[in-house]
């Protein structure tokens, strides 16, 4: 049995966007100045003051 096949459907569409997200950095990653382009993560309203 594959280990995708024990994801919900919900979990694996995250997992497959983070493999995305971490490819696209790994190769903007040898190029600095399309590296630097890449804006800063911003926090969701409310977001810092949760626990």
């Amino acid at each position: 049995m594959d280990e995708d096949e024990d994801q919900c459907p919900v979990h694996y569409g995250v997992a497959v966007g983070i493999d995305l997200v971490v490819r696209k950095l790994a190769a903007l990653g040898d190029d600095p100045e399309l590296f630097a382009r890449i804006p800063d993560p911003v926090t969701a309203p409310g977001g810092e003051d949760r626990e």
